[in-house]
């Protein structure tokens, strides 16, 4: 279900906002990487997902990746979790409070 949610999301990034190919490819990246952080944590549904397993991807991000990636990476899940809550895919948005990481 998560894969779907990160298509659909995607695909809206592509034909709802114009975003660019390479825009569009790199949110998607992000996204399979948090998917993968979650199978590890055998985390398979998306609104079982709390500010705490973010700051911990986020974290582990942080471990192997400069600080420009891991403010994309927050900037990617932000932009998902608040399309899923405004499709009522989750109730509570768990990145709405977080503020942006400086690049």
């Amino acid at each position: 279900m998560i894969g779907s949610d990160i298509d659909d999301f995607v695909a809206s990034l592509r034909f709802e906002r114009g975003l660019s190919e390479n825009t569009c490819q790199a949110y998607a990246s992000d996204l399979r990487s948090f998917h993968e952080f979650l199978a590890g944590r055998k985390i398979d549904d998306v609104s079982l997902v709390d500010r705490g397993i973010v700051v911990d991807f986020l974290q582990e991000a942080a471990a192997g990746f400069n600080r420009a990636t891991v403010a994309r990476r927050l900037a990617s899940l932000r932009s998902w979790l608040k399309y899923l809550h405004s499709r009522r895919r989750i109730s509570e948005d768990p990145t709405a409070l977080m503020k942006q990481a400086r690049k």
